[in-house]
């Protein structure tokens, strides 16, 4: 999967690595609850899910029953790395187990990234004000 495969809307991105537990589940309501925030605006947006251990896709299911408009993806091994690569960062590519939540344009290029514990309110000020600013996605 590139991020080229994500053309047409904006997508919160966030890997999960282990099972998908509270800090996953917590992280993919914070999104949807911030995509829904947007109003009219929140059909320009998707969360998209990436489980990195295809053993533990099955694991992710509680995630696709509490929140079905959610994207959930499993990547092969071969894929693995190559995915995470994409979305390197100013620290470089993030680190087994790193917790991180990241923008994809709907040009399919990699915006923003913050940390998966950021404040839900202060990210949804600024997707409402990117979404404001710019008429794409």
């Amino acid at each position: 999967m590139e991020l080229k495969a994500l053309l047409g809307k904006r997508t919160f991105v966030y890997f999960i690595s282990g099972a998908c537990e509270s800090e996953c589940l917590r992280t993919a309501d914070a999104l949807t609850r911030v995509r829904l925030s947007q109003g009219k605006n929140a059909r320009r947006l998707r969360v998209l899910a990436i489980v990195l251990s295809p053993a533990q896709l099955s694991a992710a299911s509680q995630l696709r029953l509490d929140m079905p408009e959610t994207i959930v993806l499993g990547v092969s091994a071969e894929e693995r790395q190559q995915l995470v690569s994409q979305f390197a960062h100013a620290s470089g590519a993030p680190a087994e187990g790193e917790s991180r939540i990241y923008l994809v344009d709907p040009l399919g290029n990699l915006m923003m990234s913050y940390p998966a514990d950021t404040d839900p309110s202060d990210l949804r000020k600024d997707i409402g004000r990117l979404l404001r600013a710019s008429r794409i996605g």
